[in-house]
């Protein structure tokens, strides 16, 4: 069944999309895993330039998403506007501030050293729903970028304007190829992806 994108302020279909096959599923996993090693050999510095650069893209084409996101999900421009900035403020923070988060801490213990090291853990899955199209993909998806893995969204199957206009974003920035994909797929076919074993993580709203 296609994933349809509706004005909901005028019921009129705007645009229809196929869900992907089992092939196009498998091609896209297979792609962001291999991606993930080169992505998480790069320094948090190198890896805080693209997030920078996706916060730039944000802001230079702030007026098209924010007409994007009122069009396909009804938010009020305004709102829209306000969301797209604050992503824009998210990939900054996230950043800036990443590698203070995730450094290594000695913990007290019977041992003579003990030490929490945060590493990358894989390919990080995003479900995400309707309500703030932009906003819940990026507050999930820079902190886990710049922790060293890739992400993979399903996005809510009633936007799916927003959820491709998103990867095209992360292209624009200059991420490398497969970094972020977004998956055309559907609430049924979400559950086999969760199970492949190339899903390291699944972070749902």
């Amino acid at each position: 069944m296609p994933m349809l994108s509706i004005n909901p302020a005028t019921g009129q279909t705007l645009q229809s999309f196929p869900t992907w096959q089992a092939g196009e599923i498998d091609a896209a996993l297979r792609q962001a895993e291999s991606a993930q090693t080169g992505w998480a050999a790069l320094s948090f510095d190198e890896r805080a330039g693209f997030v920078r650069n996706l916060a730039q893209v944000f802001r230079q084409r702030s007026e098209e998403y924010a007409h994007l996101i009122t069009e396909e999900m009804g938010k009020l421009l305004r709102e829209a506007k306000a969301e797209v900035e604050k992503c824009a403020l998210g990939c900054e923070h996230y950043a800036e501030h990443a590698q203070v988060y995730l450094r290594d801490e000695t913990i007290a213990s019977d041992a003579s050293r003990s030490v929490v090291v945060y590493q990358p853990l894989g390919v990080v899955l995003c479900i995400m729903p309707w309500n703030f199209p932009f906003w819940q993909l990026i507050r999930a998806a820079a902190p886990a970028l710049m922790a060293g893995n890739t992400v993979v969204l399903k996005h809510a199957s009633n936007v799916p304007r927003c959820a491709l206009a998103l990867e095209e974003a992360f292209r624009q920035a200059g991420f490398p190829a497969n970094t972020f994909r977004t998956l055309m797929i559907s609430a049924e076919q979400a559950e086999g992806v969760i199970a492949d074993p190339r899903i390291a993580a699944v972070t749902l709203t």
